[in-house]
């Protein structure tokens, strides 16, 4: 095992990887982003009131992502 990133909460989407970091939503309401040769944590996006089910898309700079909160997401 090359490393492992402590949550808190289980992850319920597949990662999608681009440019070295992985990105995937957790029960813990967050999506998170690693990197993917470190699993040092880069950042966290908080959707309030919603687990990340969904898996991530990144795409021309962006990353799209939908949440049990009833919201789609697009962050740069």
């Amino acid at each position: 095992m090359r490393w492992t990133l402590r949550l808190e909460g289980p992850i319920i989407s597949s990662a999608s990887i681009a440019d070295g970091i992985a990105y995937f939503g957790c029960a813990d309401g967050h999506l998170h982003a690693a990197d993917v040769q470190t699993g040092k944590r880069k950042w966290r996006f908080n959707a309030p009131f919603g687990w990340m089910r969904s898996s991530p898309t990144v795409g021309n700079g962006m990353i799209y992502f939908g949440s049990d909160d009833g919201n789609l997401y697009a962050l740069h």
